[in-house]
């Protein structure tokens, strides 16, 4: 593949240019509490739409179906990402950062699944004391262009008596507010957050449009101060609460409205070397109880997805504000269907790899 190549080219070149322009800069940027960070991966994505096996087998036998509008299961994707922060003691003795970025996803051969993401969010430290610290941050992330897969139009297919498929695409925009509080200095943090993202299906899927609310508690604990080893123990509540069936359509539409519970575990295992490192691990399990009480919906009626995400990404500092990482990911979920009914799950079930890895240089105040 000409991707993987080119663009680990790039970032090495990048890695012996952007230190010495650190250099220039560092100090100017400090005074006015400017920082940025830009980085670049390449990463190999096994499954790139999440198909079940079945599909991937008729992806394989016949690529031209209007199934698919992607021609292979995998790709090479490239990703970069720019951030730029701001801070500053607005209020006395507290800290205010204003953060803005962006995210670009381009793949190297099913280029249908290119997508951006854009995001601001501001942090306030709201007390004026460093101990038993009280933060609030508040953002907005929206996503731009994101291709789901191919669905049925069953809409249309009725009307014009045969099977007719579209592209479902949707654009999404998340406001978020997280607060934080330090229980014990330096070893216990509590977060608790709440973000609410509403999606909007581009075009002949307006039955899925809806909004996603959810609660999430999350734990920060350092047990050893001597090694800085931190666990993080979360998790999170909510409903996907979508349009379902549009008086206008002739028969009756999907409704993929669901409850969800969540939760996780995130591990970090640092060492302080001359040029320090750190192990992450992670682990994150998913309930989707979808809750459409129309029982000809085969794909979703008494539909229970349990949904599984394992990451290991190592991060090694090659020097002052440059770290180079390598990130693997597993996904999978794993459908049930009341009993006496017809299983859809070898369509909804999936397994997804994704292996990376990322150069990335920071600049300015931190």
């Amino acid at each position: 593949m000409r991707l993987p190549g080119v663009f680990l080219m790039v970032l090495a070149s990048g890695a012996t240019a952007v230190p010495a322009a650190e250099q220039l800069s560092q100090s100017a940027l400090k005074r006015i509490g400017l920082g940025f960070e830009v980085s670049g991966e390449v990463r190999y994505d096994d499954n790139i739409t999440q198909l079940s096996d079945r599909d991937i087998a008729r992806l394989d036998s016949d690529p031209n179906s209007s199934r698919f509008r992607i021609s292979s299961k995998d790709d090479w994707v490239a990703h970069t990402e720019i951030d730029i922060r701001w801070s500053h003691k607005i209020l006395p003795r507290r800290e205010t950062r204003f953060d803005a970025g962006l995210d670009l996803f381009r793949f190297q051969t099913n280029t249908i699944k290119n997508w951006d993401e854009y995001h601001v969010a501001v942090y306030q430290e709201l007390t004026a004391s460093r101990r038993h610290l009280l933060t609030l941050r508040a953002g907005v992330d929206w996503v731009s262009d994101f291709y789901l897969r191919e669905l049925t139009d069953d809409a249309a297919s009725f009307a014009a008596g045969v099977r007719i498929r579209h592209s479902a695409r949707y654009d999404q925009s998340s406001p978020h507010a997280t607060l934080g509080w330090e229980i014990i200095d330096d070893r216990l943090t509590m977060n608790l957050g709440y973000e609410r993202a509403d999606r909007d299906y581009l075009q002949f899927f307006s039955e899925r449009d809806g909004i996603r609310s959810e609660w999430s508690l999350e734990a920060r604990a350092r047990p050893l101060l001597t090694w800085r080893f931190e666990i993080l123990v979360g998790g999170a509540t909510g409903h996907y609460a979508a349009e379902g069936d549009l008086p206008r359509t002739l028969i009756p539409d999907d409704d993929i409205s669901y409850d969800h519970d969540r939760g996780w575990i995130r591990a970090v295992f640092p060492w302080q070397t001359r040029l320090r490192g750190r192990v992450e691990a992670q682990f994150e399990s998913e309930r989707r109880d979808f809750t459409t009480d129309h029982m000809f919906d085969l794909s979703h009626f008494g539909r229970k997805d349990n949904r599984r995400e394992a990451g290991l990404r190592v991060v090694q500092q090659l020097g002052h504000g440059l770290d180079v990482a390598a990130e693997w990911r597993h996904l999978s979920n794993n459908a049930t269907f009341p009993a006496g009914t017809q299983s859809q799950d070898e369509v909804t079930n999936y397994t997804e790899d994704r292996f990376g890895v990322r150069l990335r240089a920071r600049f300015g105040a931190q």
